[in-house]
């Protein structure tokens, strides 16, 4: 499902029902699953930004919606004791390129696609960024997508190469 304003649609609707009881300007500082003691649910400490102060709240349930790196530093068993999956956990580098083209390519005997992907390449390919407007002509944006690394260095258990790539005496 595509909206012209893309997921802040979905960020509209959900803060349109959840309206009374959001808080902004906090920021969790610590999750804590509370399993014992009967005490289902999760508490959350954050910091209130404005007045630099912590601010608590219990829940039945939390989602933690951020990199996955800082669940080790937010999520308490995580710190305490890290499961498995955390460490087996790879970040890939990407090539993001917005092209901003004066028109549309000339057609191939097929009409463009909101996402085109080369056949046999390495690359994911491009979206048409600008396809929600609903025109087929004049300006517009793709946005390319070229992963940094690939299978056979991951296998070999090299870095990405732009993670070993060096600009004069500089390390990336």
């Amino acid at each position: 499902m595509t909206w012209p304003e893309g997921n802040g649609r979905l960020v509209s609707h959900l803060y349109g029902k959840a309206k009374s009881k959001v808080r902004l300007g906090l920021a969790a500082a610590e999750i804590i699953p509370n399993d014992a003691n009967g005490q289902n649910g999760v508490d959350v400490i954050a910091i209130d930004h404005e007045g630099q102060s912590a601010v608590g709240f219990h829940a039945k349930q939390v989602v933690f919606a951020a990199p996955h790196f800082l669940g080790s530093y937010v999520i308490r068993p995580y710190r305490e004791n890290p499961p498995a999956h955390t460490g087996e956990f790879q970040y890939g580098a990407w090539m993001v390129a917005n092209l901003f083209l004066r028109d549309r390519p000339k057609d191939r005997g097929f009409p463009l696609a909101w996402d085109n992907v080369p056949y046999e390449s390495p690359a994911l390919g491009y979206v048409v960024a600008t396809h929600q407007r609903g025109l087929d002509r004049g300006p517009t944006v793709f946005t390319y997508y070229y992963p940094l690394c690939d299978a056979d260095r991951a296998k070999r258990g090299r870095d990405c190469w732009l993670l070993a790539a060096t600009i004069g005496r500089m390390w990336l």
